[in-house]
């Protein structure tokens, strides 16, 4: 409002004065006898011009007269009369003349008057307009933003209105959907954990055979020498309690008798040396470990490893060593049961740079696996190139070697590069890989997993799956799993991701062949 009134104060103020400038004073009339006008004024000159000629003539006659002697008063009086009439004239002509100039002086002047008002008043009005622009931006945006708050606000409260109805129209289905998805969310925790579950019970099996198969072994070898080392001791009725305590341990593991089992192991320490039979010692320590882990007791295990590899970290007995090596690798699979990944790399690192050296055969197949467990860890994580840095480290290293269980580590590495390559490289560099596998391994569960991975690729069909799957022992552990591609896997629909489901099971949960072909669709 204050904008409006100064805008038309200015404007009043300004026609003012702009007609205060085009009203201009008429010129006082000096000469009315002369017309003041621009015809008027050519009229006088052409009567003046028309007196001078009239004069001359007269000037003529008179000379001519006075030369023949006639008499002349009366043309003298006629001259007399045209110059005074002449002089009058002129005199007003020279009077008009003057007034025009003073009255185009004056013009001059109020034009320049104008002129300068003009400017200013220009300059003003365009001082004035700026003002009024910018004010008109200002209050264009502060309208602006006044509405578009106002706006918010309705909307807000119009989206919290609906959002509340909306809620209550709809907390029956959204309950029941949240329902479901924390049942999914279980099942796949639990699936998870029977997965894992799964994997370390494989992996504690192999284990397990041969911690027994060393057992028998060295209980075997000694039984020659008992009697003398005996007899050399004078201590044989503590050897043989301890021999005969190591046996009963050995039976109650054989038996899943844990519990039974580690008081004989418990036994076992306490009644050798360990500086007299280090070997027994050693391996009586290693099975403790281990059947702890078979309880999940896993931070007892870790101390009965530790303890192993205290007392013997500087022995050269060539069977001490390997329980070393072996205490070191179950160590690292023990933090791998806690979740540890870190603990469990570091500890596959120490027994790989402890032994890598060695020659015993032995020794050799455990930093094997200790590489492999390490390419396992950075599969998890989905580290693809560590993960092949690692196996080419481990093919340099082992390539040339003729011993099985070696190239069983190999074949296990090269899978697990080929099932990682499904999420980093092209379908066709997948399958050179499989192709890698299947020509350089014979472990049938290996290589129905490639025959899975070639389906996955379309390079192979359900039935050529199952096929392979069905060719595996029955008394083949299957310990493979598929959690580093689990994502992969749920891209796919319809019923080949039934299928790839019911092959997924058949490995993590029931291993029942029948069952699994029920669930791929397939005929009997």
């Amino acid at each position: 409002m204050r904008l409006i009134l100064l805008f038309l104060f200015l404007s009043t103020l300004l026609n003012v004065n702009i007609v205060a400038a085009t009203q201009v004073t008429p010129p006082v009339n000096i000469a009315p006898s002369l017309p003041n006008t621009q015809n008027n004024h050519d009229l006088v000159y052409q009567q003046l011009f028309s007196m001078h000629s009239q004069l001359a003539s007269l000037d003529e006659k008179l000379q001519q007269q006075k030369t023949l002697g006639n008499d002349v008063k009366t043309l003298e009086a006629a001259q007399q009369a045209l110059t005074i009439q002449l002089s009058r004239f002129q005199a007003q002509l020279e009077a008009q003349d003057k007034l025009q100039a003073s009255q185009f002086t004056g013009f001059d002047g109020r034009i320049s008057d104008i002129a300068s008002n003009t400017n200013i008043w220009g300059g003003i009005f365009t001082l004035f307009g700026l003002i009024i622009t910018v004010t008109a931006i200002a209050l264009g945006f502060s309208a602006k933003n006044r509405a578009v708050y106002e706006a918010k606000q309705a909307a807000n409260t119009a989206s919290d209105s609906h959002m509340l109805q909306w809620l209550e129209d709809n907390k029956g289905k959204l309950i029941a959907d949240t329902r479901t998805e924390l049942e999914k969310v279980s099942l796949g925790l639990k699936e998870r954990a029977e997965k894992l579950a799964t994997e370390a019970s494989a992996a504690l099996s192999k284990i397990e055979r041969d911690l027994i198969e060393e057992s028998k072994r060295i209980i075997t070898s000694n039984k020659g020498e008992t009697g003398k080392d005996l007899s050399k001791h004078n201590k044989s009725p503590t050897r043989a309690s301890a021999k005969n305590w190591f046996k009963v341990g050995l039976s109650a593991f054989e038996n899943n008798e844990y519990d039974e089992a580690l008081k004989a192991w418990a036994k076992v320490l306490e009644l050798l040396d360990q500086k007299e039979e280090p070997e027994l010692y050693a391996i009586t320590l290693m099975n403790q470990g281990f059947t702890y882990g078979k309880q999940e007791k896993f931070e007892d295990a870790l101390n009965s490893y530790a303890s192993l590899i205290e007392q013997f970290r500087g022995s050269l007995n060539e069977e001490i060593r390997i329980q070393l090596a072996m205490a070191m690798l179950n160590q690292g699979i023990a933090y791998g049961k806690q979740g540890k990944s870190k603990e469990e790399f570091n500890s596959y690192t120490r027994v790989i740079e402890r032994f890598k050296d060695s020659s015993i055969e032995e020794i050799q197949v455990i930093i094997a696996k200790a590489m492999v467990n390490q390419i396992s860890i950075y599969s998890r994580q989905k580290d693809f190139s560590t993960a092949k840095n690692i196996h080419s480290t481990l093919i340099k290293q082992f390539n040339n070697s003729e011993k099985s269980e070696i190239k069983i580590q190999i074949g296990y590495s090269l899978a697990n590069i080929a099932e990682l390559a499904l999420l980093f490289e092209t379908p066709e560099q997948v399958l050179c890989r499989v192709t890698e596998v299947e020509e350089f391994i014979t472990d049938q569960q290996v290589l129905a997993v490639m025959q899975f991975i070639r389906f996955l690729l379309n390079d192979k069909t359900i039935e050529e799956v199952f096929a392979a799957l069905a060719a595996i022992p029955a008394e083949m552990e299957l310990d493979w799993s598929f959690r580093e591609i689990k994502d992969y896997l749920a891209n796919f629909e319809g019923q080949k991701l039934h299928q790839i489901q019911a092959v997924v099971s058949f490995f993590e949960q029931h291993k029942d062949i029948e069952k699994l072909r029920i669930e791929s669709g397939l005929k009997s």
